[in-house]
């Protein structure tokens, strides 16, 4: 009898220490928004391919893990302040926090995505590598810029596992074409849904 009653109470912790230790939020951050447009391409604005791209995800994430929460900064075309993106995602402990991003250069060749993270955590590295692996997976054709330091005020002042999302150029006029695409948009959100969901599985 009290073997099992032993037992029971180390299930009972062991299942309340995953439990508390679980991620329950994933909050996703399309950069800019409103009088805040981002990068401009001849296509696009930074703004909005960021927002779809968040759309998506936020859909493809629902799926495959109901159940979590699964939010957004901002679900529309609106302009959010950094400090204010930050004091949302510290309502949530347990969370993990993705910015999603376009990217621009002066040297219109410049392409590839690449993954910004910083070392005030260790899992944000985790999480980079994670996401940064299955884009390289999934989409051969584009170029893996790989993992950075980033020098960003979403990153630097977060408290939970965090990581900035280049996706591609917009100052590149063939990129832009493919980034820009609905059908691109859509498919790269389920990649990263699905690196996510993998994290999220080993956290």
């Amino acid at each position: 009898m009290k073997k099992i009653i032993l037992l029971g109470t180390f299930c009972f912790f062991s299942f309340f220490f995953l439990c508390a230790n679980s991620i329950s939020t994933i909050i996703i951050d399309p950069g800019h928004g409103g009088k805040d447009p981002g990068a401009l391409g001849e296509l696009y604005q930074e703004k909005e391919i960021n927002l779809k791209l968040a759309l998506n995800l936020q859909e493809n994430l629902t799926n495959l893990m109901p159940e979590k929460k699964v939010l957004l900064t901002r679900a529309s075309d609106s302009y959010i302040s950094l400090k204010d993106r930050v004091k949302y995602t510290q309502q949530y402990k347990d969370s993990i926090f993705i910015s999603l991003h376009t990217n621009s250069s002066t040297v219109t060749s410049a392409k590839g995505y690449e993954i910004f993270y910083t070392n005030k955590l260790i899992k944000n590295k985790d999480l980079a590598q994670t996401i940064l692996e299955k884009i390289e997976s999934d989409f051969q054709f584009l170029r893996n810029r790989g993992l950075k330091i980033g020098n960003y005020y979403v990153l630097n002042t977060s408290k939970v596992p965090s990581v900035l999302i280049e996706i591609g150029f917009i100052s590149n006029e063939e990129e832009e074409k493919i980034i820009g695409s609905s059908a691109f948009l859509l498919n790269l959100s389920q990649t990263i849904a699905e690196a996510i969901t993998s994290y999220c599985l080993e956290n």
